[in-house]
């Protein structure tokens, strides 16, 4: 099974209702329909298209005709009784949901015109526009995911622990002047919205000190120890996105590199035919990928979520300069159960040198929205797994003696990784998913492929399985 056909699975439990309750042609009695007042009633119609496209302008006719307020329509594959008779159709059938205010003396001819054109029935409290509701959940079966690239303003804000939040072991909870700062950060996240410039932000000479120290100390590991998509993209950010020691990189100038060079798909669009449909827009890009401030720690669903429509959460603060090669971030031992993302170190520092340069990369790229995708709509058990390999994938590195070149996925704490302490394991998906997802301090192990070729293999498997 494909990615895509188990989610045309998830979608069909998604929007599975009325099939089975009814296939008759003729309308209930229209005393069944509530009147709010002595003229008019809230009517909500499902009317099935069977002969021709044209069917679905006249129909809306027979409602502007009488002067009816129709409050809301959509249309979606047919499932009522033309559903099993779709091979002597000469189109694919669909049907219309219309909710209107309907005077009561127009209801009877109404509902008799509306049969010479098509099947219809009435339907109490029909679902309309799930994704704009407030607490969003489909049904019992399958939990609510974005749609539309505009839908990750609906998850990401749900942070879990906010960057502006510190604990006391932290090198900053004494420093003022830096939970200030890092408050600033927070709000410019939680305020941004899809579509928006990212705020240009104009760091401290204490945070480009900070950046610089760390930058110098990854480039230079990066000389031997990055595989060579990421030295190459790398040498990319440096000449095109303003990758350099001596200030830090701005998040928009950044997210416009990797839409640079060449048009590719983007974002998805809307559920059509049970199955969720690409559109493919006019604008160029390396690989598609853009990035989004956030403020803090995101549920791993949330995350994943953001990778489907091609979205990389990045926060804009910078670590503190007491500790620049690694901070104990705020992490609550709670959290651990639902798998939070990003995982380690989480400041621009490691969204910047740790992941940006492999999602310039085509491959990467594709592989990142692959495992997104996997994650629209599953379980939660699935998203744990899902989670749980993505913790490791990271800026890829040839193993430390150097047999041939070769990926190892690991959270990009390099010296650690290539030391003599580090374990390093053959990736086998099954495996790494029982792994435990360290947060606070370094893995446990590191795993290790032949080519990152047979690691997505590997994968795309897991995600058929």
């Amino acid at each position: 099974m494909s990615i895509e056909s188990d989610l045309q699975r998830r979608l069909d439990e998604n929007v599975k209702s009325e099939a089975d309750e009814s296939t008759k042609e003729e309308c209930p009695d229209i005393n069944a329909v509530e009147c709010h007042d002595q003229n008019v009633q809230e009517m909500s119609i499902i009317i099935s298209l069977v002969k021709n496209m044209n069917d679905m302008k006249s129909i809306i006719s027979i409602f502007t005709d009488r002067n009816i307020n129709i409050l809301h329509i959509e249309s979606r594959l047919g499932r009522l009784n033309v559903k099993k008779q779709r091979k002597n159709l000469e189109f694919e059938p669909l049907e219309l949901l219309i909710h209107a205010e309907v005077p009561c003396i127009e209801s009877e001819s109404l509902l008799e015109e509306l049969k010479s054109f098509s099947s219809y029935r009435i339907v109490q409290n029909p679902p309309m526009n799930l994704a704009e509701a407030k607490n969003p959940t489909v049904n019992d079966k399958v939990p609510w995911f974005p749609r539309h690239i505009s839908d990750l303003d609906k998850v990401s804000n749900s942070v879990l622990m906010y960057g502006k939040e510190l604990d006391a072991d932290h090198p900053g909870f004494k420093d003022k002047e830096y939970r200030k700062r890092r408050m600033m950060f927070a709000d410019i996240a939680l305020k941004y919205k899809w579509g928006q410039q990212i705020p240009i932000i104009e760091y401290t000479e204490t945070e480009k000190t900070t950046w610089g120290r760390i930058y110098r100390e990854l480039t230079r590991l990066y000389k031997t120890s990055a595989c060579h998509e990421f030295q190459r993209n790398l040498a990319l950010l440096q000449d095109k996105a303003g990758y350099n020691e001596f200030d830090l990189p701005q998040l928009q100038v950044v997210s416009d590199f990797l839409k640079d060079f060449f048009e590719v798909t983007v974002q998805i669009l809307t559920v059509i035919r049970k199955i969720i449909l690409f559109e493919f827009c006019n604008y160029k890009a390396r690989t598609g990928f853009c990035l989004r401030p956030v403020a803090g720690y995101l549920s791993a669903r949330d995350f994943l979520s953001g990778l489907a429509f091609r979205v990389f959460y990045c926060t804009q603060y910078i670590r503190h300069q007491a500790d620049p090669f690694y901070t104990p971030e705020p992490y609550n031992q709670a959290l651990k159960n639902i798998c939070i993302f990003p995982s380690g170190p989480i400041d621009c520092c490691h969204e910047l040198l740790g992941h940006v340069p492999m999602l310039a990369d085509p491959k990467f790229a594709r592989f990142s929205q692959e495992i997104g995708l996997a994650s629209l709509g599953t379980s939660d058990e699935e998203i744990k797994k899902l989670a749980t390999v993505c913790l490791f994938p990271r800026s890829p590195m040839k193993p430390h003696k150097e047999r041939s070149i070769t990926y190892s996925f690991s959270i990009p704490l390099q010296q650690h990784a290539l030391s003599d302490k580090a374990v390093i394991k053959p990736f086998i998906p099954m495996k790494v998913i029982n792994e435990e997802c360290l947060v606070t301090t370094f893995q446990n192990g590191y795993f290790e492929t032949s080519s990152f070729e047979d690691a997505t293999r590997q994968m795309r498997q897991v995600f058929t399985d």
